[in-house]
């Protein structure tokens, strides 16, 4: 959470985790920790879960497929919405180390009048 690379943390989610850490949780209310912390995690957890779900058991026989081919979509619809989640991640992961690390390399190289400027402050 409070490195610059923010993987997880939505600002939705940086406002709940900054409000838990600064409360504390055992002074937090019950109803906003269950409401909007735990009822979160479930709604993406059942969102994840049902698409692939409804897409299998109903969207694929509607559209004619073979009894096999829809045996082989249910078997295999989990392993590779779990490896879509997870080479997503590792995009946006990929994306934001580099774009941390263009703007390190921008800030070192270009901002020399900064530095000039700090030197005239310290004298």
């Amino acid at each position: 959470m409070l490195t610059p690379i923010k993987c997880f943390a939505t600002k939705a989610w940086r406002s709940k985790f900054e409000r838990i850490r600064s409360v504390g949780i055992n002074k937090l209310p019950s109803m906003w920790l269950l409401r909007d912390v735990i009822g979160s995690i479930i709604n993406t957890l059942l969102t994840t879960l049902s698409i692939p779900y409804v897409l299998v058991k109903s969207l694929l026989p509607l559209l004619g497929y073979s009894q096999s081919f829809n045996a082989a979509t249910e078997r295999f619809i989990w392993p590779a919405s779990l490896a879509l989640i997870v080479v997503w991640f590792v995009i946006k992961l990929t994306l934001e180390i580099i774009i941390y690390l263009h703007q390190l390399i921008f800030n070192e190289r270009y901002m020399v009048g900064e530095r000039v400027g700090d030197l005239t402050e310290d004298l």
